[in-house]
């Protein structure tokens, strides 16, 4: 994961050094708070890919911390930023607390090395194997001038035709299901986006199938994504 700079809000000395430790090893930078109100601090004056959170800690907590940010983020038209919960608290309630306050996940304590990679690479779309370099990089050569524009126009369709593809799996509309994912996968293989590409076509093979459930999940996931996935993007043309 290189190039994926995360915050970590944490106010436990210990359980902090280990999460810069596993950052470490998966090759991110880090910077670590120990409090809300440093982690709005931090996050207004520094771009991260994503933010560790810790829900139960002094002078501000996880969860207005991530209102706040979530605030700053539409008030200044920010890309939202991944918010990972990471907390001991797994209950239903403790999950819509998170939901409800802004956050986008949770990695339970104590974790393992692999829990923690898994959550990142399903938030950060500067995963390695988010987006496919060689074909990214000859649009930008040979559609320097256009490759904003064609991002930002797959950016809007994502959310768009994403829409229609919940309402489609909810009823299980076949032919709608079978258009619209044939037209994202056409869009996102083009623009070399993976994961969009990867699950518009598990869609299209679950409706071939007839499994209901197969492309109901597939569509859930495709929306877990499509967030960090469109940071990704717009960060990618706003570097340039």
């Amino acid at each position: 994961m290189e190039n994926v700079n995360v915050l970590v809000v944490e106010d436990n000395p210990v359980n902090a050094e280990l999460l810069l430790e596993m950052l470490c090893e998966l090759g991110c930078t880090s910077a670590v708070v120990e409090n809300g109100r440093l982690a709005i601090d931090h996050f207004k004056r520094e771009s991260y890919d994503a933010v560790l959170m810790d829900c139960q800690m002094p002078v501000m907590d996880g969860f207005e911390a991530t209102r706040e940010v979530r605030a700053f983020e539409r008030q200044s038209d920010r890309a939202r930023t991944p918010i990972i919960a990471v907390t001991a608290n797994v209950t239903e309630n403790d999950r819509l607390k998170c939901m409800q306050a802004g956050m986008d996940d949770f990695v339970k304590k104590p974790f393992t090395f692999q829990q923690l990679d898994a959550v990142l690479c399903r938030w950060v779309a500067a995963c390695d194997n988010a987006f496919d370099q060689e074909v990214m990089k000859e649009l930008e050569a040979t559609h320097q001038d256009l490759f904003p524009q064609l991002v930002t126009a797959f950016c809007q369709t994502l959310v768009a035709q994403l829409t229609r593809l919940e309402a489609a799996a909810a009823v299980f509309d076949r032919p709608m299901l079978e258009k619209l994912s044939r037209s994202l996968h056409r869009s996102s293989t083009t623009l070399g986006v993976r994961p969009v590409s990867e699950l518009t076509e598990r869609v299209r093979l679950a409706v071939q199938k007839g499994d209901e459930e197969l492309a109901l999940a597939a569509v859930r996931e495709l929306a877990t994504q499509r967030d960090s996935l469109i940071s990704g993007l717009m960060q990618r043309i706003q570097s340039k």
